[in-house]
């Protein structure tokens, strides 16, 4: 379900663009974000680069396209915010094998 989310946001954006007469190569020269980079977004595809980046691209490709692109930003960043509670969720569960190998590396310490 999220996916599609992204699906969906991504063509809001190709079609937000497009309504500019706008090329991605334009955007590209503008922005200086790489085209593949901006091609992903309109696919949906939010998973290539650590999430600073590419909330930082993404921002930047919003307001190249104008201040009524801000709702986009607030859809694609509720979109993430969904996306790190499950991160930290599955991060939660594999907390305790992490302590338990904590836990085995000092006991290891203990007997030297």
């Amino acid at each position: 379900m999220k996916g599609e989310a992204l699906r969906q946001l991504g063509d809001k954006l190709k079609t937000k663009r497009e309504e500019k007469n706008l090329t991605l190569d334009q955007i590209a020269d503008s922005t200086k974000i790489n085209v593949t980079f901006l091609n992903n977004f309109e696919k949906g595809e939010f998973d290539f680069l650590p999430d600073f980046y590419i909330r930082s691209f993404f921002k930047l490709y919003l307001n190249h396209l104008g201040e009524s692109s801000q709702s986009l930003l607030k859809q694609f960043d509720d979109l993430r915010k969904i996306d790190s509670n499950d991160n930290s969720n599955q991060g939660k569960k594999k907390s305790p094998v992490i302590n338990d190998r904590l836990l085995s590396v000092k006991n290891i310490f203990k007997l030297s």
